[in-house]
């Protein structure tokens, strides 16, 4: 586990602590048992996986879909820890 950024969102003075856990199980696996305990079967039938190569995820990030307002924020967050900020940087020049 290690802890990624910090972000402050300022309309509700929410803070989130940002943090990559590797995982041993599939994506597979984890779904299927937060389905089993999840407090909202709903929102658990929409959770869904995003690949970590570079090129995918700046796909992605441009993809027209729904986010969360800091979805984009936290995967650029994650590609400066895996790619670092100057590749990341280019790749999204591109």
């Amino acid at each position: 586990m290690k802890a990624l950024s910090l972000n402050v969102e300022y309309p509700t003075l929410s803070v989130d602590v940002f943090i990559l856990i590797k995982l041993a199980l599939p994506f597979a696996a984890v779904k299927e048992r937060w389905l089993i305990s999840a407090r909202d079967r709903d929102e658990a039938l929409q959770v869904t996986s995003i690949s970590c190569e570079l090129a995918e995820v700046v796909a992605a990030l441009f993809e027209p879909r729904l986010w969360h307002p800091t979805s984009r924020m936290r995967l650029l967050q994650v590609l400066f820890h895996l790619y670092g900020v100057d590749m990341v940087q280019e790749a999204l020049a591109h």
